[in-house]
């Protein structure tokens, strides 16, 4: 016999297994694809419970990522939240790099986006220690935004750390370069 508070546990419980199971299904197809009556299928739901918890799958696809993504800014800073959160999307490589693959998904392109590039202006505002809001630290947020991006999206992406020196190296390169024609100028 169920009591009201095992219900309540499992109401409360349920946004998180729809997001497993929406994040399943993306790992093995695309956002595009999928449908409600798959999510809650593969929940063990009907679509009317599905619908007591979010308004559709897009809604339900911002809570995953706010879950996976948001967070690493409320637990670390700068250098630290730029490796973890390079570590959390090279463990979920398949999920991430279908986002990107998924002509679909824009809403979840969008999301993600909003989700990191805060935490990229933060860390371009921390390890490079640009002045806060300023144009400099937006920029290299949108430098590191697109490369994390073009890196997720590759069939064998390199390790994370493998990947931040070959950025490093990128931005060591594209200074010097820039410096070198300024100065012949």
């Amino acid at each position: 016999m169920h009591t009201n508070r095992d219900r309540r546990l499992r109401r409360k419980a349920m946004p998180e297994r729809l997001a497993d199971s929406l994040m399943d299904l993306v790992r093995h197809g695309c956002f595009s694809s999928i449908d409600v009556a798959m999510i809650a299928a593969k929940t063990g739901l009907s679509r009317k419970s599905f619908y007591y918890h979010f308004s559709g799958k897009d809604e339900l696809m911002q809570h995953a990522l706010e879950r996976e993504i948001g967070s690493l800014c409320m637990e670390r800073r700068g250098w630290d939240m730029l490796v973890s959160l390079l570590r959390l999307l090279y463990a979920d490589r398949r999920f991430y790099r279908s986002i990107h693959a998924d002509a679909g998904s824009t809403m979840a392109m969008v999301r993600l986006r909003e989700l990191l590039l805060p935490m990229l202006v933060d860390a371009s505002e921390s390890i490079l220690a640009y002045p806060p809001g300023s144009p400099e630290a937006m920029v290299m947020a949108d430098i590191m935004y697109a490369s994390i991006s073009r890196w997720i999206s590759l069939a064998d992406p390199p390790e994370p750390f493998e990947f931040l020196c070959s950025f490093r190296d990128s931005i060591v390169n594209l200074s010097e370069t820039c410096l070198r024609r300024l100065s012949s100028e």
